[in-house]
């Protein structure tokens, strides 16, 4: 991966996992926080950070069960999706651990 004069990320690979891990690596450098909302969010989760404004919003996300969905979703995924997901966690993870500054 490399970033032009502008600061886009442009990401090579030389498998899926590879190209997940750049793009996950690139995505947690450039919105980490608005990741991490996202995820609490999906979960029904954010009402324990941001209080209850988020409370209707996580009820919703519990009732339809959308982390359940999306763990039967994974386990359904064909190789190749497989390793772009779990690189580009990989890729966001390591994005963390070498930034914890920020």
């Amino acid at each position: 991966m490399y970033r032009d004069e502008w600061g886009t990320p442009h990401v090579y690979a030389d498998d899926f996992r590879a190209l997940g891990f750049a793009f996950g690596y690139a995505q947690a450098g450039d919105h980490l926080q608005q990741m991490l909302v996202a995820y609490r969010i999906a979960n029904g989760r954010a009402a324990e950070i941001f209080g209850e404004l988020y409370a209707e919003s996580d009820e919703f996300s519990l009732k339809m069960g959308h982390a359940m969905l999306a763990r039967s979703a994974y386990n359904r995924l064909d190789p190749d999706t497989r390793d772009i997901c779990e690189g580009f966690a990989m890729g966001v993870n390591a994005w963390i651990v070498e930034h914890p500054e920020q």
